[in-house]
Parts: C-alpha cells; sequence; structure tokens
C-alpha cells in the first residue's frame, strides 16, 4: 500500500509541477503513458497543432523526428523520455497534444459500419461465439485483374492468398492456358509465391481490379486500416478480356473456371462482377445469363453478385405503350460511322399488332420530315435481312434501311441499320402505331446511336413534336446475367461525406451519406422482376490499390489515395457489389452448403429502411439497403447439450448427453454422430450440429467428473413406520417398484411386502438399501425401545407385543455386515436384554429383531 500510495503522489506531483505551468498540456491520458514507459527508449507517436516551425525545432532538439505538417497541425515521434522537457520547453508553441489510449484495429470504418458488418466481424451476433471473417471460403473475382503483391492478399506469413489467377488476355501457352477454354494463362498459388506470375492488373483500368477485391477480402495487413468485408477468404482471380468479339461468353467461361476450381477445392464459393454490358435485352433471357444462372443455383455453397450499373442519370432508354396514334423517337447517326444503328426488343405478345416505319427528318434550316418508310408487321420480317430504302417526297434516297429480326422463344428482337445518310443534319425516326410495348437501349457511347431528347422543336413550329416521345433514364440497369433472379445485383448509396487523404488533409465530398448515389442504375429488369435487389456502400469506399499506380496518383491526385498511402478511393456499384459478395462470403463460412434461394432470401428479408430508402421494394434501393448482421443471424443454429443427471458421475455408473433440438446431422468430439451419447468415464464433451444447409453451431464445452459416491443406506422400522439415514433425497419402493410421492426421510407403511429406500447425495449420486419385509401389525403394536443412544457401552433393549417363542436379534453396521447376532428362545410377550457395544467401533448400526411376523430395525449409535 505504501508504495501504490507513493507512486500516486509521484505521479500527481509531476503531472501538477508541468500542469500548473503549461495549461494541462500533458493529458492524463498522455501521462500515463509517459509513467509507464519514461525510462524505456520507447518512443510514442504524437499529433500536435501550434507554432510549427517553433514545434519542429523543439522536436529536433528532443530526439524525436518530424514526420509531416499540415496548416498548423505536425505528426511527430518523441522519446518518452524527452517529452516533458519537449513540453515545458515549447509550452508556447503548443496549443493542443492529441494522444488516446484507445487501442487501434484495422479498419474500413464506414464501409464495415453501414453495412452492418463490424458485429459479425466482432462476434456480436446471438448464437455465434467467435467472429466470421469469411475463412474456409473462395471468393471469385472477374475483373480487371488484381496486383497480387499488394500485402491485403497476402496473409501474416507473406503467403498469398490467390489460389488461381487466369488472365484471359494472354497469349495462347500451351503450358499455362487452362484447359478447357483454350486463351489466356492461368498460374497457381505455388506459381505467384515463386514470382513467375507476369500478370498486371490492367494498367487502362487504374486497378479496378485491385480495389474492388480489396472492398471484398482485403485483411488490413498493409497499414492496419481499411479492412475488406471477408478478410480471410480465399481468392481465384479471372482477368477479363473487354475487348473480346463475344465478352459475355467469356465471363461464362470465367464462371465455369470459378466453380470448377471451387469444387476441386472442396470450398464454397460465391464470385463477383463488377463489370457487365448495358447493351442486350435486360431480361436475363441471353444464353449467357441462363449459363450463369444454371451454374449459380446448380449446388449449394454457390453465389453470383454483380454490379447495377452507373448510369442512373443517363438517357439512354426508350419504352413505352404503342397507341393507334403514331408516335415517334428520332435517333442520330452514331459518331463516325455515318449510320443510325440501335436493337429493339419486345415480348410476341406486345408487339404482334405493332407497326413500325423509319424516316429521316431534315434540323436545318427548321425541322421538316422529309419521307417515310411504309409501316411494317414484324412477323412479316423474321429470320431474314431485309433492306428497305427510304427516299424523300421528291424520290431522294435518304438512306438503306436493313433489318434483322428474329423470335426468341416468347421475344422479338430486332436489329435496325439505316446507312447512307443523305446528310449530317438529319434525324432519324423510328415511328409505331398499333398496339403493343418494345424497349430500346441506345446512345454513342455504347457505340450505337444516341436518341433525340433536348432542344426539340417548338410546337408551333413543327407540329408533329406533339407525338414525340423522349427516351429516359429508366431500366438502366446492366444487362444479361444482372437481370437474373438468380443473381444478387447491387445499388451504390454514399459511404461517407469526408475522409482523411494521403497528406493528411480531410477531403469533404458534396453528397449525403447513406443517399443514393445520383449514377446509380435503375430497375427494373425488362422482365418486370426487381433489380437491383439490394442497395450497399459504393461512392467513397476505401480499398486496396494498385500499387504501380500509386506514385502516379499521389503526385497528380493525391486526394485520391487515402491516409497511409496503399489504398484508394473507389465508387460505383462496382465497389458496392463486393461489399455484397463479401457478405455472402461470412454467410457462407457460417453455412457452407446454403443454396442461392436460401442466401437471396435471407439478404431481402433482412435488408434495413431508412429515410433514404424510402418505401421498398422500388427501382432505386430494391429491397432496402444490406443487412450483414441481419443476414448472418438467419444462419444461426443453437447446440445445448442436456444431461441425463448433473454433470458429474457416479462411479460405476452411466449416464446420457443429449442436443436439446433436433438438427439435421450431429458431431460430437467423441466422434459420435448420434442426437444422444451414453457417457462411462469422466471427460469434456462438445456438440456441433448441423441444418439442411450445413449451418453450423457448436456447444459449450459440457464437463463431466466423478462424483463422491453415497453410502449404503440403512432402513429399520418403528411399528408400521418406515425409516433411514440421512441423505440429500429419496425414494422408497414397494416390491420393486416405485412408490409415488414416497419422497421422504420415513415412510408411513400401508400394506404388507417387501421394502427398500433408494437415497441420493447432493451430487445425485444414489444408493439402495437392504430389502425389509414388513407385515404390518394388528392390535397391540410390536414395540421396541433401546435406551441409552447413543452409548459407548451397553444398550438396553425392551421388546413388547412379541409374537412367537424364538426372537432373532442382529446388529448390522453400515457395510451390511452382521457384526452381533443372538437367538433369543422362549422369550415371554414382554422381555428386556442387554447387548454391549463397548468393543464396536464408533458409529452408526442398524438393530434388526425378527420375530415370527416381523422384522424390525432400529438405528443405534456407538459413541465415544
Amino acid at each position: 500500500m505504501k508504495i501504490f500510495t507513493t507512486s500516486l503522489m509521484l505521479s500527481f506531483l509531476l503531472l501538477c509541477s508541468y500542469a500548473f505551468g503549461q495549461k494541462e498540456k500533458i493529458s492524463m491520458e498522455l501521462n500515463q503513458a509517459i509513467l509507464e514507459s519514461e525510462n524505456s527508449a520507447e518512443q510514442l507517436l504524437l499529433i500536435l497543432r501550434g507554432d510549427i516551425k517553433e514545434i519542429e525545432i523543439a522536436v529536433e532538439q528532443s530526439g524525436g523526428i518530424i514526420k509531416y505538417s499540415y496548416g498548423d497541425i505536425v505528426a511527430v515521434n518523441l522519446p518518452v523520455s524527452s517529452i516533458r522537457s519537449f513540453v515545458f520547453e515549447a509550452q508556447e508553441a503548443i496549443e493542443h497534444i492529441e494522444f488516446h489510449y484507445g487501442k487501434g484495429t484495422t479498419l474500413n470504418d464506414k464501409m464495415l459500419v453501414n453495412n452492418r458488418i463490424v458485429e459479425v466481424h466482432n462476434g456480436m451476433i446471438d448464437g455465434i461465439p467467435v467472429g466470421l471473417t469469411g475463412k474456409g471460403v473462395l471468393m471469385g473475382i472477374i475483373d480487371t485483374g488484381l496486383d497480387f503483391n499488394h500485402p491485403d492478399f497476402r496473409d501474416s506469413t507473406g503467403s498469398t492468398r490467390v489460389k488461381y489467377l487466369w488472365d484471359q488476355n494472354q497469349a495462347y501457352n500451351s503450358f499455362r492456358t487452362p484447359f478447357p477454354y483454350n486463351y489466356g494463362q492461368e498460374w497457381s498459388q505455388e506459381d505467384i509465391n515463386s514470382g513467375i506470375c507476369t500478370h498486371e492488373d490492367q494498367p487502362q483500368y487504374y486497378g479496378h481490379g485491385t480495389n474492388v477485391t480489396g472492398t471484398a477480402v482485403g485483411n488490413g495487413l498493409a497499414n492496419g486500416k481499411y479492412k475488406g468485408v471477408a478478410p480471410e477468404a480465399e481468392l481465384i482471380i479471372v482477368s477479363t478480356n473487354f475487348s473480346s468479339g463475344n465478352w459475355l461468353a467469356t465471363v461464362v467461361d470465367a464462371v465455369h473456371y470459378i466453380f470448377n476450381k471451387a469444387d476441386l477445392l472442396g470450398m464454397p464459393c460465391v464470385i463477383n462482377a463488377s463489370v457487365g454490358t448495358y447493351s442486350g435485352s435486360h431480361d436475363a433471357k441471353d444464353l449467357a445469363a441462363i449459363l450463369i444462372s444454371n451454374m449459380a443455383t446448380e449446388k449449394g455453397g454457390r453465389a453470383f453478385v454483380c454490379a447495377g450499373g452507373n448510369r442512373g442519370e443517363s438517357v439512354f432508354h426508350l419504352g413505352y405503350n404503342i397507341t393507334p396514334t403514331p408516335k415517334f423517337t428520332w435517333f442520330k447517326p452514331v459518331n463516325g460511322m455515318g449510320k443510325v444503328w440501335f436493337s429493339l426488343w419486345t415480348d410476341t405478345l406486345n408487339f404482334n399488332n405493332a407497326e413500325f416505319a423509319f424516316g429521316a427528318d431534315n434540323t436545318v434550316p427548321e425541322f421538316e420530315l422529309r419521307g417515310i418508310t411504309p409501316y411494317f408487321n414484324i412477323k412479316n420480317r423474321l429470320n431474314m435481312n431485309k433492306k428497305d430504302s427510304l427516299f424523300s417526297t421528291n424520290g431522294n434516297l435518304l438512306g438503306i434501311v436493313q433489318t434483322w429480326c428474329e423470335r426468341i422463344d416468347s421475344r422479338y428482337y430486332m436489329q435496325v441499320e439505316i446507312s447512307r445518310a443523305d446528310s449530317a443534319n438529319y434525324y432519324y425516326r423510328f415511328a409505331t402505331k398499333g398496339s403493343g410495348k418494345f424497349d430500346i437501349w441506345s446512345d454513342d457511347w455504347m457505340a450505337t446511336s444516341k436518341m433525340i431528347y433536348n432542344s426539340l422543336p417548338n410546337p408551333i413550329i413543327f407540329p408533329e413534336i406533339l407525338d414525340y416521345i423522349s427516351p429516359d433514364n429508366k431500366q438502366s440497369i446492366v444487362s444479361s446475367f444482372s437481370c437474373s433472379p438468380d443473381v444478387l445485383t447491387v445499388a451504390n448509396y454514399t459511404n461517407r461525406a469526408s475522409y482523411t487523404a494521403y497528406y493528411g488533409n480531410t477531403v469533404t465530398v458534396n453528397y449525403i451519406e447513406g443517399e443514393i448515389a445520383a449514377t446509380s442504375s435503375l430497375g427494373p429488369a425488362r422482365s418486370g422482376i426487381i433489380k437491383p435487389d439490394i442497395g450497399a456502400t459504393g461512392d467513397f469506399v476505401i480499398s486496396a490499390g494498385k500499387l504501380s499506380a500509386m506514385s502516379q496518383l499521389i503526385n497528380s491526385e493525391p486526394n485520391k489515395v487515402a491516409e497511409g498511402g496503399m489504398h484508394t478511393v473507389g465508387g460505383g456499384t462496382s465497389m458496392a457489389s463486393p461489399v455484397v459478395a463479401g457478405i455472402v462470403a461470412l454467410y457462407f463460412q457460417l453455412c457452407p452448403s446454403a443454396n442461392f434461394s436460401e442466401i437471396k432470401k435471407a439478404v431481402i428479408e433482412t435488408a434495413y429502411v431508412d429515410s433514404f430508402t424510402g418505401a421498398i421494394p422500388n427501382i432505386t434501393f430494391g429491397f432496402g439497403k444490406v443487412n450483414a448482421a441481419g443476414i448472418v443471424s438467419r444462419g444461426v443454429i443453437t447446440s445445448n447439450i442436456t444431461s441425463s443427471y448433473a454433470s458429474v458421475l457416479c462411479e460405476g455408473k452411466s449416464l446420457m448427453l443429449s442436443s436439446n433440438k433436433n438438427h439435421h446431422s450431429y458431431l460430437w468430439n467423441t466422434g459420435d454422430t448420434t442426437k444422444s451419447i451414453e457417457v462411462l468415464s469422466p471427460g469434456n464433451f462438445q456438440l456441433s450440429v448441423f441444418n439442411n444447409q450445413k449451418c453450423s453451431a457448436i456447444s459449450t464445452v459440457h464437463s463431466i467428473g466423478f462424483a463422491e459416491n453415497q453410502s449404503k443406506p440403512l432402513i429399520w422400522r418403528e411399528e408400521n413406520v418406515l425409516k433411514t439415514t440421512a441423505a440429500n433425497s429419496y425414494q422408497w419402493y414397494l416390491n420393486g417398484s416405485k412408490i409415488n410421492g414416497a419422497k421422504d426421510i420415513k415412510y408411513q407403511a400401508l400394506e404388507d411386502g417387501d421394502y427398500l429406500v433408494e437415497v441420493y447425495n447432493s451430487n445425485d449420486c444414489s444408493e439402495y438399501s437392504d430389502v425389509l419385509p414388513v407385515i404390518l401389525f394388528t392390535g397391540e403394536a410390536f414395540k421396541v425401545d433401546a435406551y441409552p443412544i447413543p452409548t459407548s457401552g451397553p444398550v438396553e433393549i425392551n421388546i413388547k407385543n412379541n409374537i412367537g417363542e424364538t426372537t432373532q436379534c442382529n446388529v448390522i453396521n453400515v457395510l451390511g455386515q452382521i457384526v452381533f447376532s443372538e437367538s433369543i428362545i422362549n422369550s415371554t410377550y414382554n422381555f428386556t436384554f442387554l447387548i454391549d457395544l463397548s468393543t464396536f467401533e464408533k458409529g452408526v448400526y442398524s438393530l434388526q429383531i425378527i420375530n415370527k411376523e416381523n422384522i424390525y430395525s432400529k438405528q443405534i449409535v456407538k459413541g465415544h
């Protein structure tokens, strides 16, 4: 106590001696840190505000290090032993010293918080004793590639977490090109670790794939910050070839490749595709989408997640209900191509009664319809390239219209090309009449024709404009697999309103945290199903950056690099999608055989809503914002062990341990796979249980030890009352059957028969007494008295109302051994005799009197 008091007083004096003169520049936390390490060579990392020049001079004089400064803030390292003198010397220059004792942890704080992932990482979900990290799960990434040298994609030993990497852009190599795809090259984990992999995250995309992968699975080892969603998941990377002539086919190959590798490794796998195409039917009925759907739903332990697209503000969709009055929309020739190009998709029932035509309108010097084709019906143009000449009213050729119309199941698909445009001042119209509905997606950034929606002519000048239908930004979701019900398609909302950039400056963005990003593509799919499915943080998510591009970014756009220089600021649905994919990986860790239907149900039904989502479902957020904690909770099952007795094992006996609930399967740490097991010896027992999705839970350890046995009880009779020695609890038996309610130390016999008692100690161990035959007394009761009790010498036995000529007297010890026996012949109706206990050992004995009709027992005690 004296040492403690002295230490406290010294601490107080040291603190006060500096505080009074320094306006308390040294905080309590900093002072404690100094006290704990004052005599060591350790350095403390401090951040100070004040006169930078004066502070820097004092730091150098104190043997410290100046790391960097911005404005009036400086970051320094100071030897603990010099801090007090430093503060004293620089007290006038120092405005504030910032030091907090809070221990650091790996962070991507906003993303992990907003998507409710922190609770899952920290094991804060009921029924999950430890945090989930994606361990044992495979994350497939289809993207631009990966900077596999980034520390966030290596484990603590330095080994890469990439199991396989397939670069579809590499030239064919007979040794490295994977079979059966016959293009690109692949490398294994061993190849990457040995340094022979030549892959690079495609330079023209500025590390997009690395950024995406970091959001999904980065472990934060680079600098302890910006951890991804599933930081212990393993990786398979496919670097897609965007220039491929049939790009969707390469995506299908990638999906096939990844799932096959996952099967080979015996691991559940979720694929993230933050890539897509805006061209197509937007109904997931294309062959590529169907193949991907089939593979993703083929078996449990598979899932596919993709970005919804970033064209929420783009006006490139045309779709309306056709009316008998002709309506039209203008298209511009594709830049540099001199021709109009677009595609139309519709359901057969929605276009059988529709007619369409193509026309040309001059825009200079004034709007004027120059010519239009006859109206056509698609049923007359199926499966053929049709060419029609477009003439002006005076016979000039305005263009050649070529169409390809095809019926695909219950859909019509029409490709349109108008070539040999007569003038650059023309808009080319697509006109309809009749009844039905259709959809077109087209814009110059898609290398198709831009539809006109602004600078339209005044109706007074051009009255026909009243029948004009402008394109819109609805259904701007990416096409193909993104529109599939068997894929989770993700919207993007703003992750944060500010962040700390490379040079320590705070970057504030002009967006509201939690609000849907204006660029996030809108649904629904053309089939009418809700798309996107779910919203997640995308804009201003910070994750691993491509290391080779970091220096250039720091020099040219340092605000795109996060503090520490290892991570970059990303955005769009590309960053939102891997958030959801990472959450699915966490779910797979808990439920490795979960099928996609169960996963989608968990994602949708646990989504949360707020003031930004509005009423759900809708075309912006789908079913709401993703809720990792809620999703994982759906996979929680519980495992508890019940015991047939207390948690002790009585010698020579067994007990049963059982699961408290029915489950699909069981696995005890003994290797048993039944719901219940018989325990014959002490030990620690634990039970894992599984449902049909292989969601698992493990019980706490149930320890079984040996218990102190219950000694054999004595049983005796006093008239018709049966008694036994004291114990914790009792159960009386008659003729081998339990007597209901007979659970006291004594029992009033109500009928003749053989009686015994089972007694229990505090450990629930039991022992049976000897059998006591009983014939109930009638008339005057047979009675035995013994005096004195306890005694150290003789005890006097008085018997009344005895029956029979011979009476047997026995004394029995606690082991059931007869230590005294005597037959009394010609005993009278009432008689007395002595038994000398002086030579007996100290303890409790049973006095047994046997006559013609009775066996009577009474307890006697030998004392000192």
